[in-house]
């Protein structure tokens, strides 16, 4: 299962950062297959977007973290698609960016696709108008385009134009200090490890510091945006994103060969158009 995790720092805090840089590495050398970096930092008027199929390294982390105080993650492992570069999340378009954790069925054959089913899902709601220039969504279309092709998970969008961040899904939330705020896909561990020949000890002389820390811890639900100028988060749509997905799929049975024939059909037809259509920015 892929991690998606942003570090939001009001308060750049030594402390924290250090904190956060082994569990980071650890959820990176977990989820081995790509690992992507999207970070702003508004005030040098800075965005850093990397992508590499290698895990990414603590002090790389930790270099990023010091640098921009928004910072998302996203580390890969690879259910749909071949493991590549051009796989690897937080795809651009424009002013847009998106990142993605679960599955989105539909879009590919997930037998033989060489296209990560997270980049078609963030081609689809690209070009079906979801994603508006202006730094604002089309969430009727969203909803239904997520309904049409049974998605589970959770996913970020991030429009670098009007420094603003959508997260769609449920999130874990974990408030450090009352400077940083974490929101993860996944359960966050703070205790300090090393890593001797491929095995984790604990850190015992870290104690002393993570004491220092305090961690409130919460949880985010079903369509929220932040803004990275006024540092507000706002709730868009507190159904979870299980329900409004749910509530906009249509039920249709079909035979095994009928539903292979449909998605060979659908993705056959991607294939030719990915070629086709010079509007579609090439990514990789």
């Amino acid at each position: 299962m892929c991690v998606l995790v942003s570090v939001l720092q009001k308060e750049k805090d030594s402390l924290i950062i250090n904190s956060l840089t082994s569990p980071l590495a650890e959820m990176s050398k977990g989820n081995n297959d790509g690992s992507g970096v999207l970070a702003f930092n508004l005030e040098k008027k800075k965005v850093l977007r990397h992508r590499q199929l290698d895990v990414f390294p603590k002090q790389d982390i930790q270099g990023v973290l010091n640098a921009f105080p928004v910072s998302n993650f996203h580390f890969r492992t690879a259910t749909v698609g071949d493991i590549t570069l051009q796989n690897v999340h937080f795809w651009e378009n424009q002013d847009w960016s998106f990142a993605h954790n679960g599955h989105a069925y539909g879009l590919g054959v997930e037998t033989t696709a060489e296209l990560s089913d997270s980049y078609l899902l963030f081609r689809e709601l690209y070009n079906k108008g979801c994603l508006r220039g202006n730094g604002t969504l089309n969430l009727k279309k969203i909803k239904k385009i997520l309904g049409r092709n049974l998605f589970w998970g959770r996913f970020i969008l991030t429009n670098k134009k009007h420094n603003l961040i959508y997260y769609f899904g449920d999130f874990d939330l974990f408030l450090i200090n009352k400077k940083t705020l974490v929101i993860s896909s996944q359960s966050l561990e703070i205790d300090q490890y090393i890593n001797f020949m491929g095995l984790l000890f604990k850190d015992e002389d870290a104690d002393q510091d993570l004491k220092k820390l305090e961690v409130l811890e919460g949880n985010l639900e079903g369509i929220a945006c932040f803004n990275m100028e006024t540092q507000n988060i706002e709730i868009l749509d507190e159904t979870p994103l299980k329900e409004l997905v749910e509530q906009n799929t249509k039920i249709v049975e079909l035979t095994p060969d009928e539903i292979n024939k449909d998605w060979v059909e659908k993705y056959n037809n991607k294939r030719k158009w990915e070629g086709k259509d010079r509007k579609w920015k090439k990514i990789g």
